[in-house]
């Protein structure tokens, strides 16, 4: 196999039986000590990303001809996630108003294959907010928030997406509704809050 870390190849003939995975980890390593981490993976080409990745990292090298590894600082990772969490939370307001309009309207079927939509942006969101502190090695209880730690941030919308899920499961439309018209307006205010925090810690160490 064939290995190329940003475009760059290197050796691993002390590495004959290893899997990809084997290969990968001391990249990572490797990178770790450059303070960079792994951001892209390609196989004979293909990008190797979510359910494939797992097979992939199992295979032995010798059945892989090349394999591409991108590396970056965290830093560029976390601006390119909560960027694209700001795009989200950018459209939120449409997307809430849309879902709002069918359900009041009675166009129930509608309004929930919207929130399923929405809904899976904004749990991409959150998540991106928790990766990314994580990332950064950022202490969320010491990260400052409008007068609260991150750690107590966070929890209010986590919370508010629980509490629709068991609306929804509870088919309350009318209550879900109230939810979406009256109350997650915070939670896409804390999570715009989050955001910019870590994208100021994320930029400063650039």
């Amino acid at each position: 196999m064939n290995v190329y870390v940003d475009d760059q190849q290197i050796g691993i003939d002390d590495m004959p039986d290893a899997t990809v995975g084997q290969v990968v980890e001391r990249i990572r390593q490797t990178a770790s000590n450059r303070q960079q981490v792994i951001v892209e993976l390609r196989c004979d080409g293909l990008d190797v990303t979510g359910p494939d990745l797992n097979e992939m990292l199992a295979r032995p090298s010798c059945q892989v001809e090349r394999l591409d590894v991108q590396t970056g600082s965290p830093s560029t990772l976390v601006i390119d996630a909560l960027d694209q969490a700001v795009a989200v939370l950018d459209q939120a307001g449409s997307a809430l108003a849309a879902i709002v309009d069918d359900l009041n309207a009675g166009r129930t079927g509608d309004g929930m294959n919207k929130l399923a939509e929405a809904f899976r942006d904004w749990l991409m969101v959150h998540d991106a907010i928790g990766k990314s502190l994580a990332m950064l090695n950022l202490d969320a209880d010491k990260l400052t928030v409008e007068g609260q730690s991150a750690t107590q941030a966070i929890l209010a919308p986590r919370d508010l997406l629980l509490q629709i899920r068991e609306v929804v499961q509870n088919r309350d439309h009318v209550q879900l509704a109230d939810i979406l018209q009256y109350e997650f307006d915070n939670a896409i205010r804390t999570w715009r809050t989050l955001v910019q925090a870590i994208l100021g810690e994320a930029r400063g160490g650039q």
